[in-house]
């Protein structure tokens, strides 16, 4: 084999095109086992040398050239990056484990969550949170009470979610009646929400932190009408609306807090589930 690549080697560097070369002769005949041994590494590198002088003498765009540079290089092997490792597949068990790991996903939309069939709505994976005492275990997006579409999902937990549907069927829906053709749709502006209360500072962490709470604003009706909390209450006909569906809402919640409470319910009331040692905390 040395031979044969010296000879490559000699016939690129007298300019001869390898295409005219007899290529049977190329290749060597069978020696005896006991005339032949290993080339060694100095050999090798003998020939490597030879072929790559051989190379750059070569005519630049020539038969020879193109030859040469097709047929020897393709014949050493191309060196690998120090370090370069093939990428294993991963093995039965890590992919196993990231089964295992992979958040859930939502469930799909459909009546009677949360056992009850006034909440529409549909099924959440666990919220955690890296703030001490926000999350939700079981948590659900409502999207509808008793038929009537919310104006936006309320992430909630189901203890307030199935105590919203008992107050919508039970003090809203009687207090409003058939006025403008009923509630076509309730507004909601808080529910689930990782905060202290009111947003203070170094407040305890508030219940909508925990989705056991749910801030109520208003309600469309299906004439086009708008009732809000902020424009209606104490005013009037509307007025009168919300101060009986309010006034009903304790003992449904643990805390109900209306715009008569402080300077941070002004324009909704604010419903949670928390349980006191003195009973339900109304204002």
């Amino acid at each position: 084999m040395r031979s044969v690549l010296l000879a490559l080697a000699l016939t690129v560097a007298s300019g001869a095109a390898l295409a005219e070369v007899p290529w049977h002769s190329l290749f060597p005949r069978p020696r005896p086992a006991q005339l032949g041994g290993p080339v060694s590494p100095a050999t090798d590198g003998a020939v490597a040398q030879a072929l790559s002088g051989a190379v750059a003498q070569t005519v630049p765009g020539s038969v020879a050239e193109e030859t040469a540079l097709a047929v020897p290089r393709s014949l050493l092997p191309r060196p690998r990056p120090p370090g370069l490792r093939t990428p294993s597949r991963p093995t039965q068990s890590v992919r196993a484990t990231a089964r295992a790991t992979a958040p859930q996903e939502a469930g799909p939309v459909r009546a009677g969550i949360c056992n009850t069939r006034g909440l529409t709505g549909r099924e959440l994976p666990r919220i955690t949170s890296g703030t001490r005492g926000c999350g939700v275990e079981a948590p659900v997006s409502v999207t509808a009470v008793q038929g009537i579409p919310l104006s936006r999902p309320a992430t909630l937990g189901c203890d307030v979610a199935v105590a919203f549907d008992r107050w919508v069927r039970d003090q809203m829906l009687p207090a409003v009646g058939n006025r403008g053709g009923g509630v076509a749709q309730i507004r909601i502006i808080g529910d689930y929400s990782c905060r202290t209360r009111n947003n203070r500072p170094g407040a305890r962490i508030s219940e909508h932190g925990r989705g056991r709470a749910i801030d109520f604003a208003g309600y469309r009706l299906a004439n086009g009408d708008v009732v809000t909390v902020q424009g209606d209450w104490d005013r009037g006909r509307n007025g009168r609306a919300l101060a009986r569906m309010y006034a009903g809402a304790c003992g449904i919640f643990g805390t109900t807090l209306s715009p008569n409470s402080d300077r941070y319910h002004q324009d909704h009331f604010h419903f949670d589930v928390a349980s006191y040692r003195s009973g339900p905390y109304c204002r």
